[in-house]
């Protein structure tokens, strides 16, 4: 899909027109964008601002993004490296967090993002308790944890350092890790929970 120029809203910051789905999909008016082009342009602009709205540069304009989960989709990459969406490196992993669904959530130094479904095996293989592998029960009992409870799970980074996995639902994960996952004009980053 290729928006016409007349499409393009005439305004320094454009909101509700950009979405990002919970796959790394750029979307136009909630349509799948498929120009090269243009995807490339979305990911070489992508950034937040400090009341943690995710915006695309474009020129003078600053698009808001609607995200559909997280700002950032993470996947793995050769040499067992996490890149997000955009294909930049995904930065130091310094927290971890595990949905109700048994979704993983990363925050890192460049922003939280959800582990793509297909590097959940990755994940898994990283996931410890007490130092021996994840057991299904050990999982289970994580997701059974109220939201915003530290799990007795521990995830090997990439650094190989291991941070605690903490409970958190998916409707309190923009508060959990500041974001906005709609941005308005009057959108400003959420209080952290404690």
């Amino acid at each position: 899909m290729s928006p016409k120029p007349s499409d393009w809203p005439e305004s320094p910051h454009v909101y509700g027109y950009l979405g990002l789905d919970a796959r790394g999909q750029w979307l136009i008016k909630g349509e799948a964008i498929s120009r090269p082009s243009l995807i490339e342009h979305f990911q070489r602009h992508y950034q937040s601002d400090g009341e943690g709205r995710w915006f695309v540069q474009n020129g003078w304009q600053q698009a808001y993004v609607t995200l559909a989960y997280l700002p950032r989709v993470l996947r793995v990459a050769s040499g067992d490296t996490l890149m997000d969406h955009c294909q930049r490196p995904a930065g130091k992993v310094i927290g971890a967090a595990l949905d109700e669904t048994g979704a993983l959530v990363l925050d890192t130094s460049e922003g939280p993002g959800l582990v793509d479904s297909h590097d959940l095996a990755w994940a898994l293989e990283r996931m410890k308790v007490g130092g021996a592998s994840v057991t299904d029960t050990a999982l289970g009992d994580a997701l059974n944890r109220a939201s915003g409870e530290i799990t007795a799970l521990a995830l090997e980074t990439p650094s190989g350092e291991a941070v605690r996995v903490v409970r958190v639902d998916r409707h309190h994960m923009a508060t959990h890790f500041g974001f906005v996952p709609n941005p308005r004009p009057e959108s400003r980053k959420p209080v952290q929970d404690q």
